[in-house]
């Protein structure tokens, strides 16, 4: 009888959440959230259907929005602003593919073979549109033809594939992408080489938000650590998401969101411990995303992937729609904080129970509004 009596509380625990707080399962599951909480966290933790549907829409004018999620426009717009960002080489595309000079490019052969030699060492291939590393391809180098055997590309995750065959994994994984951009690739500051156990990629994601008139501001960042095998380094792929304190860059816990998603005190590959550790040119970090965050009209609130270099940080990307669940994990829920605060100052209406269900469910009445709503939850896992 009590189990049974436990179960129905907890079935309970999760409607009123849902419905109250548009927080799903496996987000109270995610944030370790359970009916016995005092305080009830459920107020303090923002959903991501509350943020994508109602919070970053107010904060982020969509109009500005091709400045980050199209990345052959964010490579060209950051450089002419100054910003250091990877090179862009070339865009690949049936109907309206280029190199770097201009001269038409409709497939990854032509633009390969126009590449000097040391450039092709090295390549990132990326969708125009996308996220969460869908479709992206790191090059380490390409083999050329020679006997009458197909151009081969290394990928950093050891595998070879024929540039021809370049085209079909990008078509694949575009999901609707209208061509690919062709980017140089960064060398991995040694540090992170070390920390990580030789992976190929780590990151630095840095969100800011700009208030209306005043400076930029840095509210979170969250550091990802590659894996030994892996191409990518991202988070919802295997990668390490360690928590950084924004003020010194030290580090914080890491969590594994693989295999059900578990706290780590050290990197899985190099066991080296995490927590308390510095990260290197953390003040040039700041400063680059506050650089880029000044010169991006319309969209107050973007974080930014820093790739470090031997030679100094670079920004790969812009993201408005950063990660709100790694960030949330690592700093705490946003609601009532100085982050959720100066949200609300510009006019984001964070969720209070109640009152915020009975002006916002309206929106969900549509059986299409859900199911999109819901699809693009699970995506986010």
């Amino acid at each position: 009888m009590r189990d049974d009596l436990g179960r129905w509380s907890h079935r309970q625990y999760e409607r009123e959440s849902r419905r109250l707080w548009w927080l799903e399962a496996w987000e109270l599951g995610l944030y370790g959230m359970q009916a016995r909480d005092v305080p009830d966290r459920r107020r303090t933790h923002l959903s991501f259907r509350a943020w994508n549907r109602v919070v970053r829409p107010s904060l982020n004018d969509r109009e500005w929005l091709h400045l980050t999620e199209n990345k052959l426009v964010f490579g060209r717009y950051y450089e002419a602003c100054g910003v250091p960002v990877p090179r862009t080489l070339g865009f690949v595309s049936r109907d309206a593919g280029h190199d770097r000079a201009g001269r038409p490019a409709p497939d990854f052969s032509t633009l390969i073979d126009r590449l000097p030699g040391v450039e092709t060492s090295g390549l990132v291939i990326k969708p125009v549109a996308g996220g969460t590393g869908h479709g992206v391809l790191v090059i380490d180098r390409v083999r050329p033809s020679a006997g009458g055997q197909p151009a081969v590309a290394i990928t950093s995750d050891g595998k070879e594939r024929t540039v021809e065959g370049l085209e079909v994994v990008a078509e694949e994984s575009f999901r609707g992408a209208t061509g690919c951009v062709v980017q140089a690739r960064e060398s991995i500051h040694p540090w992170f080489a070390e920390l990580s156990g030789g992976a190929p990629a780590s990151s630095i994601r840095v969100v800011t938000f700009r208030p209306d008139g005043s400076d930029p501001v840095i509210q979170m960042a969250v550091c990802r650590l590659g894996r030994r095998g892996q191409m990518l380094e991202n988070w919802a792929r295997g990668g390490v998401a360690v928590g950084i304190q924004p003020q010194s860059g030290e580090l914080m816990r890491g969590h594994l969101k693989a295999d059900g998603g578990c706290w780590v005190d050290e990197h899985p590959d190099s066991q080296i411990p995490l927590y308390g550790r510095v990260l290197p040119m953390w003040q040039e970090v700041r400063q680059l995303a506050l650089e880029a965050a000044r010169v991006t009209p319309g969209l107050r609130s973007i974080g930014w992937d820093v790739f470090p270099t031997p030679d100094g940080p670079v920004i790969v990307e812009g993201n408005a729609n950063w990660g709100l669940q790694s960030m949330q994990l690592h700093h705490g829920g946003v609601i009532g904080t100085p982050v959720g605060d100066a949200w609300a100052a510009h006019g984001a209406d964070l969720p209070d129970g109640e009152r915020w269900h009975r002006r916002h469910d309206r929106r969900g009445l549509n059986w299409k509004g859900r199911a999109a709503d819901r699809l693009r939850s699970i995506i986010a896992r």
